[in-house]
């Protein structure tokens, strides 16, 4: 699937390793909107990926993990008040 997008072995690892390290950003109050915003901006990278190679339905599919990120910065980090 990822060979269809024009990914390659090597940028599918950096891909990998950069969605683990926003996922750690958003773990924490002071970096939890930079980790949402990369996250999104990296399922939008993928979206755009899947229209170019005229997968539609993968790109269809992203658009509610694309959402999830913006509703997480709308809501505020959990603990913000405790």
């Amino acid at each position: 699937m990822m060979n269809s997008l024009g990914i390659t072995n090597t940028l599918r690892i950096l891909i990998g390793i950069l969605s683990i390290s926003f996922a750690i950003l958003i773990l924490f109050q002071s970096t939890f909107f930079i980790g949402n915003t990369l996250r999104a901006v990296m399922l939008i990278v993928m979206a755009a990926l899947a229209l170019r190679s005229g997968n539609y339905k993968f790109a269809l599919v992203e658009i509610p993990f694309i959402i999830m990120p913006l509703i997480l910065i709308y809501l505020g980090h959990p603990f913000k008040n405790v």
